[in-house]
Order: C-alpha cells, then sequence, then structure tokens
C-alpha cells in the first residue's frame, strides 16, 4: 500500500542501496564532487572579500504604471482616463440608477 517516497520500506530500501550496492560508489562520487564544488565557491568568495567591493547593482523602478495586460485590455477597450461617455456606456463609475450586483 506504501508507494509514496516518504515510505518507511522505501527509505529503507534507498538506504540499502547507498550503502551496499553498485549505487554505493555512484552516491560516494557525487557527495564528494559537491563537496570540492562548494569548497571552490567559499574559496572564491573569501578571496573576493579582501580587496574587491562588489559592485551596485541599478536598481528597478517599481513606481508608477507597469503597462500589465489589464491595463493593455483597458486601453484597447477605450477604458483610460479620457473616455468617461466610454465607462459610463459599461456602468463604470458615474452611472445612475440603482445599485445593482
Amino acid at each position: 500500500m506504501a508507494k509514496g517516497l516518504r515510505s518507511k520500506v522505501k527509505r529503507s530500501f534507498r538506504r540499502a542501496k547507498r550503502e551496499d550496492s553498485v549505487y554505493a560508489a555512484t552516491h560516494a562520487a557525487r557527495v564528494e564532487r559537491l563537496h570540492r564544488k562548494l569548497a571552490d565557491k567559499i574559496q572564491t568568495d573569501v578571496e573576493g572579500e579582501d580587496g574587491d567591493e562588489p559592485e551596485e547593482e541599478e536598481k528597478i523602478s517599481t513606481h508608477g504604471k507597469r503597462d500589465n495586460r489589464k491595463e493593455q485590455w483597458k486601453k484597447a477597450k477605450g477604458f483610460d482616463k479620457a473616455s468617461k461617455s466610454r465607462r459610463k456606456m459599461f456602468g463604470g463609475v458615474g452611472g445612475k440608477g440603482k445599485a445593482r450586483r
């Protein structure tokens, strides 16, 4: 019944494969490769801190219109600020009559 990845039986079988079988060599090689990669990254980070100042990246402004898809649609349909008559026609702001859902 237990076929999930977190199944105790499946976990025990995977552990046995990592420790006893052909996969043990592959697993050890992977761990060693990742260890070397991480050690190299740490070493380059330590060397980079000696005199090099990291360059500040240019910040992206999020102020103002984003020109997203909704805004493009509104502009295409004529729902911009200049077109009040179009908004009234479709029941936008400024409609007269009862408030409906």
